[in-house]
């Protein structure tokens, strides 16, 4: 095991932990979720519910750490989405939100833990995708000049976090990482694209109208 190798993958892993914290504390400030996908939130607190249970079933306890660390962030995210008081579209109560969630990751979990391995790895590689609802939202965005509250950090730490994992894969040797934190990071760069060039729409936009 060679330390250095190992604590690239660390740096990889410490900056995916928080990825949600830039982009509650936004929701939070603004009390407004426009432009957040709760789609791309509920699969990724549903990815980081199944990697628990991947990190439980094979004994892995920087697997559980790590992921049920971020799991409460996401589920917080998540939770705040479906809540009644930020939520336009879907409206639920927080004890209808909180129950919804507790039941989908449970779900979720009992498929890791008690599925066969070739099912599991496919329900897992189907996660890696949860961020292409947030680039079709994203899209949108820019094609109207919607000004969002979609957290710049929060993906620019996903993209930090996936392209150190992928320079940990190079150096072990590892395609399975390579190839699924190329995802991430490509899915995460398209969000930080769209939402950079979105809010400049929408400035221009707003300098015509006060013009």
């Amino acid at each position: 095991m060679n330390p250095i190798v190992e604590g690239i993958g660390l740096l990889g892993g410490a900056f995916g932990l928080f990825i949600s914290v830039p982009q509650i504390v936004r929701i939070i400030r603004t009390k407004s979720h426009v432009g957040v996908s709760l789609s791309s939130w509920l699969i990724y607190f549903l990815s980081m519910s199944s990697w628990s249970a991947f990190g439980f079933r094979y004994h892995s306890p920087s697997q559980i750490i790590s992921n049920t660390i971020a799991l409460s962030f996401t589920g917080l995210l998540s939770w705040m989405l479906l809540s009644e008081n930020l939520s336009t579209k879907v409206k639920f109560s927080k004890s209808a939100a909180l129950a919804i969630l507790l039941a989908l990751g449970a779900g979720c979990f009992a498929v890791v833990t008690f599925s066969p391995e070739p099912v599991v790895n496919v329900f897992l590689i189907l996660f890696l995708y949860s961020r292409v609802p947030q680039v079709i939202e994203s899209y949108k965005s820019y094609r109207s000049g919607r000004q969002t509250v979609v957290s710049m950090p929060t993906y620019a730490l996903s993209a930090l976090s996936a392209f150190t994992w992928i320079v940990y894969g190079i150096l072990t040797g590892l395609t399975m990482i390579i190839v699924a934190s190329s995802i991430v990071l490509g899915l995460s760069l398209l969000v930080f694209i769209f939402e950079t060039l979105a809010q400049k729409k929408a400035q221009k936009m707003d300098q015509v109208g006060q013009g």
